[in-house]
């Protein structure tokens, strides 16, 4: 089986982690570490991480910048902490899991069985009868820079 690392940026997220989830996950998925980045949060965050990290402390790990950089910069320095590591592979999901855990297997399947890719990654897409919430601002900004970003990147992908 192959050995996983999902890097979870957080900032603020105290009141949204859920915490049961990620260590309900751990505790039974023995080939998945996870790697939270605390992006100089300014609330609990980073109890919780430390929390969460003393239960597991062989597949949990955090790390945390002195100041809030970004997603982007959180995900990176997550990144460049686990590259040296052994895993097979590394990824990110949001904290809020609007990805569910599940969907690592998945994705690491589509990797597994196909060896010509070198990555995959999924992205939510508003479809009739779904619920996602989202801040107009936001979203619209976000559809700039996502549509800014695959075309420099020459990519045709709807979320970067």
């Amino acid at each position: 089986m192959s050995s996983i690392c999902i890097i979870i940026p957080c900032y603020n997220e105290a009141h949204r982690l859920p915490v049961d989830v990620f260590l309900s996950y751990v505790h039974q998925i023995s080939t998945v570490h996870f790697c939270f980045v605390d992006d100089g949060s300014t609330d609990l965050t980073g109890f919780l991480l430390e929390t969460m990290l003393r239960q597991y402390t062989d597949r949990i790990d955090t790390q945390r910048l002195a100041k809030n950089e970004g997603k982007a910069r959180a995900v990176q320095s997550g990144m460049l902490l686990n590259m040296s590591k052994p895993f097979d592979y590394l990824g990110f999901f949001d904290a809020d899991l609007a990805t569910p855990l599940t969907a690592i297997h998945d994705l690491t399947e589509a990797l597994d069985t196909n060896p010509s890719l070198d990555m995959v990654m999924g992205s939510r897409i508003k479809h009739l009868g779904t619920d996602i919430q989202r801040d107009p601002y936001r979203h619209y900004a976000g559809r700039i820079i996502a549509t800014v970003i695959s075309n420099i990147l020459k990519l045709p992908v709807y979320d970067s």
